[in-house]
């Protein structure tokens, strides 16, 4: 029986990792093709036949178009109602980063602002104590990216969020709790895969090497054999870390000692899908290993081989 697993890989020019991802797909004994997608356009997307095995490495968008129009399997690893911020809050809350949050229709929202504000403790007339608001759409398609909105500028905060949501798009809202530093990491069931380094601060900031630091691996490892409820088999996990004694210069090669001191507040930023996550330094072989030994045996239990 064929072993190969299609990879449909959208193309974008901006990354870094497009050609080495189907590079790796290829070094494995893979198919690899890369393709356009078109936002808004229909497109036939005919590179591989309804019956063969296929997986995607893309956009939301794009595997949203595939999962409504292909019967592909496994297709895009990206479960769209497990990603809802509502469905997994309800299993990972007690590993959640912001762990006081309250979910309302936009309009809503701003229609009640201050009794939000009030909710969280922040006095919205004291002028001298500065308050802001982390805001992000429950889809798991994410309507819009997630929004800072503070007592300087919510003006045209509120003006941004008004050209992407709706009166009823459900929002996710909480204080502003912004990690030192944040980790992308990928998942197949409750085994880490591979993961690197890629904010400070708030600000995309990627390490020059692939790998965790050791209190960041234990503390995720930790979380996944406690959890009772995995989004899907394949999934990304964010995790934040508040404080550490220093931050290890990005020239240190997987030297993250100091992180994981006693003071270190470990959380969950979120979860996200496996096929539409960006991968910064992560390690791209394990990457497209874990997808193709997960997305055959789908396709061997969905057609009984």
């Amino acid at each position: 029986m064929d072993t190969k697993v299609n990879f449909l890989v959208q193309y974008l020019s901006d990354d870094e990792n497009y050609p080495r991802l189907m590079q790796a797909i290829k070094n494995q004994g893979h198919v690899a093709v890369g393709c356009d997608y078109i936002p808004f356009e229909s497109g036939e997307y005919n590179q591989f036949g309804p019956a063969e095995c296929v997986t995607f490495f893309g956009s939301l968008g794009f595997a949203r178009q595939l999962q409504r129009t292909k019967p592909w399997v496994p297709g895009p690893f990206c479960n769209f109602s497990n990603f809802k911020c509502s469905t997994y809050r309800a299993y990972w809350s007690k590993y959640l980063w912001n762990n006081r949050v309250i979910f309302l229709p936009y309009a809503e929202f701003k229609y009640r602002i201050i009794d939000v504000l009030n909710y969280f403790g922040i006095d919205y007339y004291n002028y001298n104590n500065p308050w802001s608001l982390f805001i992000r759409p429950d889809d798991g398609f994410k309507t819009f990216t997630g929004q800072v909105i503070d007592s300087k500028s919510y003006s045209s905060d509120f003006r941004y969020l008004d050209s992407r949501c709706k009166p009823d798009t459900l929002i996710c809202v909480s204080p502003t709790k912004t990690p030192l530093m944040e980790w992308r990491v990928f998942c197949k069931d409750r085994e880490i895969i591979c993961g690197s380094q890629y904010r400070i601060k708030g600000r995309l900031e990627t390490t020059e090497v692939e790998g965790l630091p050791e209190a960041v691996t234990n503390y995720l490892q930790q979380v996944l054999d406690e959890v009772a409820w995995l989004p899907e088999r394949l999934y990304v996990v964010d995790i934040g870390v508040r404080e550490v004694f220093r931050l290890p210069k990005l020239t240190e090669k997987l030297n993250f000692d100091s992180i994981g001191t006693p003071s270190a507040e470990y959380g969950v930023i979120e979860l996200n899908s496996w096929s539409c996550s960006g991968m910064y330094k992560c390690n791209v072989d394990k990457i497209v290993a874990a997808a193709a030994t997960v997305a055959m045996q789908e396709y061997q239990d969905v057609n009984q081989v």
